[in-house]
């Protein structure tokens, strides 16, 4: 579900007098149609056992509604998912929870105006603004050679699997630059927790280090409304004569020099993650600086050897996603009744949850961070970690272990596409690596189709046909090849059902774009992606 953080204390390039006009236009909206729509979402929530909703009424409104143990008052958010300020209206709504987002064009294009009168105004800027994005990839281009001494990657998630997953702008852009992995150094509060090929400082440490090298690149992707402020401290803490700034997702880059500085913009709205995969939202905010376009279709997954050492993280940073102790103590004793090794994480702080597991002879897995533990699953030779959906499972599944995930379906709104993508397995379950997705339960079934896989190769030929087809297909087709695979797979795994998952969103009169998110969720039906597992 939609999560909130309420630690805002930065300068989020927004002032008073701009709040209020996002906020009267949000409140015009409610009073004058969306109070009416919110009234008639609430009385089909109360006939039926879905508990939450996501409402996409435009690009730039979008509303939450969710169930309440009490009565609380709507809210009106600027910012989405993190709002930048919220107010609340005198609307009450009994049981619900109802929150109404403004995003998009109306929030970037006051953070935008803010970024370049500072930059302006701090250092003697120039604006140079680009109809043509290919003229303006062309003027990047040509500052290739002589910013590479160095490249700093800066990552702003607050959540460690965020981290992780996004380290392919750094992973694209350092390769499109050709500079080598070896001169590139990764910035992040989770650097504790992000085994990578890089060296990986804190955050603290930016300015000090960066300030020392002349004619190097900078990449910060500023992805989310709520990112602005360490944004701008970043920027401020930057005294370097000669330098390139690239800044994902906000479509430009500036380079400071002793011939001036200059900000170039490719003018067009910044790229959101709505209702695509995660990597091919990363894609399409790199191409906007590559021109590269990738087909997320990979013939081989690379997998360590599967044993039956299996490593279990029931945690999660929020306690909804998280496996109950009755459950957990189920899917120990059939593994070890099976023949497995069994190691349970200890968690952070869980002794507790530890306690109450009915199971003898598993082990419990103290570490101190990500990086630890990633070396203490090597050293005791973990072949299968089953996991929640939480850093621990994106970070296995980057070191290439089989990964089962498992997501709660009542944390996502079924009948919205971006919630789909956003807050459930259709975005953040990646195809190109050994994430086996498991809807609720079928853990254990997910387990004998790891070790004892089913689908021949002249399946898995089918379904990689009809992606092929698929790929930016009109909605028409999409939805044919969709019904057609369904038609052929969709009994292929009770526990991940594309059909069942996707029928309350795609039909063949959908306006919107459909062909990520399909694409996605069968590039991870379990039976297909286990078929191009690759062991090495």
């Amino acid at each position: 579900m939609t999560r909130f953080t309420n630690n805002l204390t930065g300068d989020m390039g927004i002032s008073n007098e701009e709040f209020d006009k996002l906020f009267k236009r949000l409140n015009d909206a409610f009073s004058s149609k969306l109070k009416k729509q919110v009234i008639k979402e609430i009385s089909i929530l109360k006939n039926s056992e879905r508990d939450y909703r996501l409402l996409e009424i435009s690009d730039t409104i979008i509303i939450s509604i969710f169930k309440s143990t009490k009565k609380e008052s709507a809210q009106l958010c600027v910012g989405y998912p993190f709002p930048l300020a919220t107010r609340h209206l005198k609307t009450y709504f009994s049981g619900y929870k109802v929150s109404i987002f403004i995003r998009d064009e109306p929030v970037r294009k006051i953070q935008r105006k803010y970024i370049f009168n500072h930059l302006k105004n701090t250092y003697n800027a120039s604006l140079n603004v680009f109809d043509n994005l290919n003229l303006f990839r062309e003027k990047l281009f040509l500052t290739n050679k002589q910013f590479t001494q160095k490249c700093f990657y800066v990552d702003l998630y607050d959540f460690i699997g965020d981290s992780i997953i996004g380290l392919k702008f750094l992973d694209s852009l350092r390769t499109f630059f050709k500079i080598p992995a070896s001169k590139c150094i990764v910035f992040s509060k989770h650097n504790k927790h992000i085994p990578a090929q890089y060296n990986i400082l804190n955050l603290t440490d930016f300015a000090d280090t960066v300030n020392f090298y002349e004619n190097s690149t900078i990449i910060i992707p500023v992805l989310i409304d709520n990112q602005f402020d360490v944004f701008l401290k970043l920027l401020t803490s930057i005294i370097l004569k000669n330098v390139r700034i690239i800044i994902p997702s906000r479509n430009m880059f500036c380079l400071f020099s002793d011939k001036g500085n200059q900000i170039y913009w490719y003018k067009s709205r910044d790229i959101l993650f709505k209702t695509n995969s995660i990597d091919n939202y990363m894609e399409n905010v790199v191409s906007i600086f590559t021109g590269l376009n990738h087909q997320n279709l990979h013939n081989k997954i690379k997998v360590h050897k599967l044993t039956k050492n299996v490593f279990i993280n029931p945690f999660s940073s929020l306690a909804e996603k998280s496996i109950s102790v009755t459950d957990c103590s189920s899917i120990c004793e059939h593994l070890l009744n099976n023949g497995y090794k069994v190691f349970v994480s200890a968690g952070f702080q869980q002794d507790d949850y530890l306690k109450r597991l009915t199971v003898r002879n598993i082990k419990i897995l103290y570490d101190s961070g990500f990086k630890d533990l990633s070396e203490k699953l090597k050293s005791n030779d973990i072949g299968l970690v089953i996991s929640t959906d939480s850093g621990i499972a994106h970070m296995t599944a980057t070191l290439g272990i089989a990964t089962i995930v498992i997501y709660h379906s009542f944390f996502w709104d079924s009948y919205s596409k971006q919630s789909i993508s956003n807050d459930a397995f259709g975005g953040f379950c990646r195809s190109h690596l050994p994430m086996i997705p498991v809807i609720d339960s079928g853990i254990l079934s997910a387990v004998d189709a790891i070790y004892h896989p089913t689908m021949s190769q002249h399946q898995a030929k089918i379904i990689k046909t009809a992606l092929k087809e698929m790929y930016k297909a009109s909605n028409k087709t999409v939805f044919k090849l969709h019904n057609m695979l369904v038609t052929k797979f969709d009994n292929q795994n009770y526990f991940y059902s594309p059909g069942k998952l996707l029928e309350n969103v795609i039909n063949s009169t959908n306006k919107t774009d459909s062909w990520s998110l399909v694409s996605n969720i069968w590039q991870n039906l379990p039976a297909y992606k286990i078929s191009k597992f690759t062991f090495v």
